[in-house]
């Protein structure tokens, strides 16, 4: 029957009741918004308009509840470190994707070989570079005006008396940086002493860090050494390198906030306890991601040559001219080998000095030619972002009739996640929480879809 006549029926049925429940027939009105014509019952229980307005206003409450536990869940999940290993594969993954970049060549790589063993000027080594072989080296070298040299080897003992020249050189040159190792009273008490030859202002500790999984993910700028330690320079020996070759462009460190690193205009963000995938990170010194320069491997972070080449004068000069000149082994006999997301095999294993030059790589081109430096977003931003996806995962399971829209809807909000994040990091140095998104999405959407 029409809804209308229904209703206007049933009021000339409460009139005669009137006297004992006055007022009674004004009770059934119709309320419609629209200008529609007369429905009859049947039209009005089966209006499409509103079962789905009903059905998506049950669906989103319940969404936002199961989004919520969902999230709470993952952040939880996190923050006892269940899904570390999970974030940091994740993150090798999203920046071996990047596409390729030229190698620094503000850099040249000077390296000791294990044919460079067996020079003749390496025959009373005590290392992996003899005294007389150092001295020839850095002679070669200060003849094509290199801006900074960086000794990459660990030399805790004073130069040979019969060697004055070599002495004198690394006490009075103005471009020559040493290397140390700073002591830790539970790690390592004892570290490595420099030079004696070399002046605290031109000393830099070399402490790789490396995660539960041995990848070296992050680096180190400054510390505070502690008050026994030989090696008592607060500079890593790949900021040292850095701000002397900055320096002479006039572009200084700037101290005038003590919190926050900052070499000119740029800010290096620095990490914390949580930081992303990082839940529970060991907080020492000034650490900051490193973002690796994207090439076929990272031993072709610049130019190299090896010790054999510059003593015999086989080096073009213009690849030593104003440049950074890193001395370091790759000799299997001194093992200095580190682990490093574009790891596929223990055998690509990346020898220190390729490592320090990633470093001393990354702080340049902050500066010089600002590419992004990686940084995290602050905690309660991250909750937000996972359970924003978490939402976004339980809406479209709500609003999905079918089950195979709902498994395409799924497949794509993934994607979508996928390509989010990756542009975050590529465009603006945002790392994000990616794992937990797509744990969250994925659970929120299939809850919503059961219940």
């Amino acid at each position: 029957k029409s809804v209308y006549l229904e209703v206007r029926e049933a009021r000339l049925k409460l009139e005669g009741l009137e006297d004992e429940y006055p007022y009674a027939s004004w009770l059934p009105v119709i309320f419609q918004a629209s200008a529609q014509g007369a429905l009859t019952w049947s039209e009005l229980i089966n209006s499409k308009s509103l079962s789905s307005y009903a059905f998506k206003r049950r669906n989103l409450g319940t969404a936002l509840l199961i989004s919520a536990l969902v999230t709470s869940l993952c952040v939880g999940l996190r923050y006892f470190q269940a899904l570390e290993s999970l974030e940091l594969t994740a993150f090798d993954s999203l920046i071996r994707l990047r596409s390729k970049e030229l190698p620094d060549r503000r850099l040249l790589l000077v390296t000791v070989e294990e044919e460079d063993l067996s020079l003749p000027e390496q025959k009373d080594r005590k290392g992996s570079l003899s005294d007389r072989a150092l001295e020839k080296l850095l002679q070669k070298l200060d003849t094509y005006q290199p801006r900074v040299i960086g000794l990459d080897i660990y030399r805790d003992y004073p130069v040979n008396p019969k060697y004055p020249s070599l002495a004198t050189r690394m006490r009075q040159s103005d471009r020559f940086i040493a290397v140390c190792k700073a002591s830790d009273a539970e790690v390592d008490p004892k570290g490595i002493a420099p030079p004696p030859e070399v002046s605290l202002e031109r000393l830099g500790f070399s402490d790789f860090v490396t995660d539960r999984d041995g990848i070296v993910r992050r680096q180190f700028l400054l510390a505070e050494p502690e008050p026994t330690s030989a090696c008592a320079t607060p500079y890593s020996f790949s900021t040292m390198l850095a701000l002397y070759y900055l320096a002479a462009q006039n572009i200084l460190v700037d101290s005038s906030q003590s919190e926050i690193f900052k070499i000119g205009n740029t800010a290096f963000p620095r990490l914390t306890t949580r930081a992303n995938g990082y839940q529970n990170l060991e907080y020492g010194g000034y650490q900051i991601l490193l973002n690796y320069r994207s090439l076929r491997s990272p031993e072709l972070i610049a130019e190299r040559v090896t010790l054999t080449q510059v003593l015999d004068d086989r080096v073009n000069p213009k690849y030593i001219k104003d440049r950074i000149i890193l001395i370091g082994t790759t000799a299997n006999s001194f093992p200095d080998f580190w682990s490093t997301p574009y790891n596929s095999s223990p055998n690509d294993e990346l020898s220190g000095v390729f490592l320090q030059a990633q470093m001393v790589s990354q702080i340049l081109a902050a500066v010089l030619d600002h590419r992004p430096l990686f940084s995290v977003w602050p905690y309660w931003q991250e909750i937000i972002w996972i359970f924003g996806w978490s939402l976004f995962g339980g809406i479209i399971a709500g609003a999905s009739r079918s089950g195979s829209y709902w498994i395409l809807a799924l497949v794509g909000g993934k994607l979508c996640l996928f390509v989010v994040s990756f542009a975050l990091l590529i465009h603006n140095g945002y790392w994000v929480p990616l794992v937990p998104s797509v744990i969250a999405l994925a659970a929120s959407s299939i809850i919503v879809r059961v219940f």
